[in-house]
């Protein structure tokens, strides 16, 4: 009896082990998630090896007292486990919640220079490069003010859409043909920066539902 009490005993010490490595080896790999189908074998033979002391307690009655410390050995190794389980769960939540502030701070970052790049640089001078008969004086002004300003930042170009657009403004007698051309690089450029904010918005909306 006494030898049935220990050996209980140092597989229960070796189960309590035996899911603590579990759980570590989860967070080590970099896993978010514990395998409960290695867990529940050794659930199981917790379960048996009570069983079996209960057995013994009824049948040998001068091993009650062993066989009780032994029952709360294994009780309390099964509350470990719990508590290991629920651990683990509760690190998953906040690894999980890390990832998506994570992921939301690094969408929305995108977003931020994406717009950046729109109105510093390619509004302004999209706009100065097409023409509109019914700006007055001021306005027109106002235009070629935003364009200069917008020069200072053509570093925000997409490609080699800076080079083409040096080139444009070092052209002399530039014509309709040549403004159009710009014109078309800086559309499309912008138009791959605005469908790239709607991917990123799709994004951020899927992490926050």
């Amino acid at each position: 009896m006494c030898l049935c009490i220990c050996i209980a005993q140092y597989l229960t010490t070796k189960l309590n082990l035996k899911m603590c490595q579990l759980l570590d080896y989860n967070h080590c790999n970099g896993r978010h998630k514990v395998d409960f189908k290695r867990i529940i074998p050794y659930i199981q033979i917790v379960l048996i090896l009570i069983a079996a002391i209960i057995v013994f307690i009824v049948i040998d009655e001068n091993e009650k007292g062993n066989a009780a410390l032994t029952v709360i050995a294994i009780v309390a190794a099964i509350l470990s486990l719990q508590q290991s389980i629920e651990a683990n769960q509760k690190t998953e939540k906040a690894l999980k919640l890390t990832e998506k502030t994570l992921k939301l701070t690094e969408t929305e970052q995108k977003i931020r220079d994406l717009e950046k790049r729109l109105d510093l640089f390619y509004y302004p001078v999209y706009d100065y490069l097409t023409p509109i008969t019914s700006l007055g004086f001021g306005n027109l002004n106002d235009k070629r003010a935003d364009f200069t300003r917008a020069l200072s930042f053509r570093y925000l170009a997409i490609g080699d859409t800076k080079e083409k657009l040096e080139k444009f403004l070092d052209k002399k007698g530039k014509t309709k043909e040549d403004s159009s051309e710009m014109k078309e690089v800086l559309k499309n450029d912008i138009s791959t920066c605005e469908k790239a904010i709607q991917e990123y918005q799709k994004i951020i909306d899927k992490l926050n539902s």
